[in-house]
């Protein structure tokens, strides 16, 4: 049975990915996860790295320490076998308060090219090791899931490509369960609001995510990009 591996930013992004990897696989699939990792007792804390892009870069900075670079990790455990290993993060971490490398947007591909060789860099190759298949939605993965949610005919990719915080979009969408709810961040941590996303409702709405994925790509460039280079991965391997 095919296995294609996720190395994520958190639970929402598995939960999406997961769908997709699902649904664009022949038959049956396994879908693992190595990143974000939980303990062993599947306690609701992660793992030693823990999660958010730095996560996803101390991920790769253990390969590198254990096998040299990412080529060489993909044949060992837990990697070797995998027809597909996906490795994530989003285009926000472009911004001036994380790796403050981001490019004008429109087009959305400048900045997601930048993050590209960041993740090239972390992995220490010159490009993607066959197998290994580079996801950036930007500015996040909420931009797919609005565009595969929303009623809207008159969505424009640039628009939701270069959106700042498209999780607040969710916050607007009609139906339950809510994806993302609204809180109110504490005066400490300077007011105003912040998004609460909610794992369980990620999880119900993949399948439509992933029903919807033709529109999703249509509308999303790197959405599109990710769809031709995860299905490039799975034709390679056979």
């Amino acid at each position: 049975m095919p296995v294609v591996t996720l190395v994520c930013e958190g639970d929402t992004d598995v939960a999406i990915l997961s769908a997709l990897a699902e649904a664009l696989v022949p038959g049956d699939v396994i879908v693992d996860c190595v990143q974000p990792e939980r303990p062993l007792d599947q306690s609701t804390q992660y793992g030693e790295l823990w999660s958010g892009w730095e996560g996803v870069w101390r991920w790769c900075e253990r390969q590198c320490q254990r096998f040299g670079d990412l080529a060489a990790a993909m044949s060992q455990p837990p990697l070797a076998g995998s027809q597909a290993v996906v490795v994530h993060i989003d285009a926000d971490v472009a911004d001036p308060d994380k790796l403050n490398c981001r490019k004008d947007c429109p087009p959305a591909q400048d900045t997601v090219d930048v993050l590209r060789d960041v993740l090239l860099q972390w992995s220490k190759v010159s490009a993607a090791p066959p197998g290994v298949v580079l996801c950036i939605p930007s500015k996040a993965v909420e931009a797919w899931v609005y565009a595969a949610l929303s009623s809207r005919d008159d969505l424009d990719g640039d628009w939701l490509e270069c959106r700042d915080e498209p999780e607040s979009l969710l916050a607007g969408l009609r139906g339950k369960p809510k994806l993302v709810r609204t809180e109110r961040q504490a005066a400490s941590r300077g007011g105003g609001r912040r998004w609460r996303k909610v794992t369980d409702a990620y999880r119900a709405a993949a399948p439509r995510v992933a029903e919807a994925w033709p529109r999703v790509c249509k509308v999303c460039t790197q959405a599109g990009r990710f769809d031709r280079e995860l299905r490039a991965a799975l034709d390679s391997a056979g």
